[in-house]
């Protein structure tokens, strides 16, 4: 990575490892949270000034050594403040949008079925948990019929999506053939998901929502995302960055909104 915010993030990831002795593994969760927060405000306001006040393209690229610390927190964390005027639905007119995202997509509240699908699911990563939660939020709001899972993480998007909706009829990618309408539908990134998607993308009627994750998880994934929002079939789409959320309904305006998830 050459130039720009990324590389002055990589040059000074040695200031956050000075917060290691406050992180000793007796640390609460909170001292580590606020270890992390402080020390990549620190690094992100002194990349912006370097920058005269504008972050660059790289800034949005992980570098590797933004891992070392929390599994990726900080890098999370820097993805937050890269996308924090666009939370929890500021700036949205459309009030069908605007409840969706307060809502659904950035609602906190701690739902009965989280402690079990946790229990029944230890191994999922705080990113893909994240998501599955996601899902099972989209589905207790859209009450979908016909599920399509084109993902990897094994049973866990459908038990997630069927604590939301016990009346969804989930078909896994490879098994069953599809239904003629899909109501949801979710993908993870592959060689084969453009395909998938266009595959998909015949069964979809107006009350249809698709799930892509990793819309930049490479080159491919995001040409993916591109025709996605391009499609003359789907009308209100939502970036996520972690994951894409796309509508089929064209009585909504077509529109693709930057959501901090």
């Amino acid at each position: 990575m050459q130039g720009g915010t990324g590389c002055l993030l990589v040059g000074q990831t040695h200031k956050i490892a000075a917060a290691a002795q406050i992180c000793a593994p007796g640390a609460s969760v909170s001292q580590r949270k606020y270890v992390y927060l402080h020390y990549t405000l620190i690094i992100t306001a002194s990349a912006i000034r370097a920058t005269g006040g504008k972050p660059t393209r790289p800034a949005l690229r992980r570098p590797a050594e933004l891992t070392m610390f929390g599994k990726s927190y900080i890098w999370r964390t820097l993805v937050w403040v890269a996308r924090c005027r666009h939370s929890r639905g500021f700036g949205i007119q459309s009030p069908w949008a605007y409840r969706f995202v307060r809502y659904v997509v950035n609602e906190h509240y701690p739902y009965y079925a989280y402690g079990p699908l946790a229990a029944a699911h230890p191994d999922l990563t705080p990113a893909t948990r994240r998501i599955m939660e996601l899902c099972f939020r989209m589905a207790n709001h859209l009450q979908p019929r016909t599920v399509a899972d084109f993902g990897d993480s094994g049973e866990a998007f459908a038990h997630y999506v069927k604590a939301g909706c016990r009346k969804a009829s989930i078909t896994a990618h490879g098994g069953a053939e599809l239904p003629p309408t899909v109501d949801m539908a979710r993908f993870s990134p592959s060689p084969a998901m453009a395909s998938l998607y266009r595959e998909a993308a015949s069964h979809a009627g107006p009350a249809s929502t698709f799930i892509v994750e990793g819309i930049g998880h490479d080159r491919r994934a995001r040409r993916l995302w591109r025709e996605i929002m391009a499609d003359g079939r789907t009308g209100v789409t939502f970036d996520l960055y972690y994951c894409g959320l796309a509508f089929f309904d064209k009585k909504l305006y077509k529109r693709n909104y930057i959501i901090n998830f």
